[in-house]
């Protein structure tokens, strides 16, 4: 059995006690205390690096503190940083800490790359190459939350697993859009929910093509969203004509600020609220 596979069993002998996962995202949306205020001993919470962001005081529920990999054997945060970290779990809190392994290459054999390597100060590691083989997209990396999610449903089936302060937006500056394959990941996230293997808080505002099931109900769904998608991708290459002219023009930054504003108002206008 290579490493990866007994960090992996050793996790989910840990997990076997937990009836429900929350997993939260770093952001102001995230509702940690009202957990905190309503305690379950058969409940996880899962968290991600930078704590300190949604965690001003020390938790005290069961939780696992996730950090992502840069390579095989070494972790994006310092040393230092995961220390600031642990350092927001009340003592006996934290049921460990792992590290989760992504990348970009996600068609190659998996079978001829080297096992991940657990990190010094690391308890597991969390392998979610596996999550996405095959099938995400080529170069771009999955997001850690989004690996540990898929990883708990396909690992965990007898959790029920809820996104908290996962709003579906891109933030100010658009890591999301920028790092990762947004609409990919929102996608699949929002299958998952829609098939009921996963909640979702706070719950995502009306969509385009929600919008207009209601306006024409009796139209196939399928016929709703191609017409969508065929104005989607007219906007990414209106969107992707800007950028290149922001390029070639001295007044470059002031074109971007506005096709950052552009990006925003899209993404509140799909999300019901613009």
């Amino acid at each position: 059995m290579n490493d990866r596979a007994e960090n992996d069993n050793s996790l989910r002998d840990r997990l076997k006690r937990f009836e429900t996962a929350v997993i939260f995202a770093n952001s102001t949306a995230a509702d940690p205390a009202g957990y905190e205020a309503k305690p379950d001993t058969k409940r996880l919470h899962v968290f991600f690096g930078p704590v300190w962001k949604i965690l001003g005081e020390p938790f005290t529920q069961n939780s696992l503190l996730c950090q992502p990999m840069r390579t095989q054997e070494t972790l994006i945060q310092s040393a230092g940083n995961r220390e600031a970290a642990q350092a927001l779990f009340a003592s006996g809190a934290l049921i460990g800490t792992a590290a989760v392994r992504g990348g970009k290459d996600h068609f190659g054999p998996l079978d001829g790359r080297p096992a991940t390597i657990r990190p010094d100060g690391i308890d597991f590691v969390i392998d979610g190459r596996v999550t996405v083989h095959g099938w995400y997209t080529q170069g771009r990396p999955p997001s850690t939350g989004f690996m540990v999610a898929l990883w708990l449903m396909e690992n965990c089936p007898w959790m029920t697993v809820t996104l908290d302060g996962f709003t579906g937006v891109p933030d100010g500056a658009n890591k999301m859009l920028n790092s990762h394959d947004w609409i990919l990941e929102q996608s699949v996230l929002e299958i998952e929910r829609r098939a009921g293997r996963l909640t979702r808080l706070p719950e995502l505002g009306t969509t385009t093509v929600q919008a207009l099931q209601s306006r024409y109900p009796d139209m196939d769904v399928s016929k709703i969203a191609e017409v969508v998608q065929g104005n989607l991708e007219i906007t990414v290459a209106a969107t992707r004509s800007l950028a290149a002219k922001a390029v070639r023009r001295r007044d470059s930054g002031a074109v971007l600020r506005k096709w950052g504003a552009r990006l925003r108002s899209l993404a509140k206008r799909s999300d019901g609220t613009g």
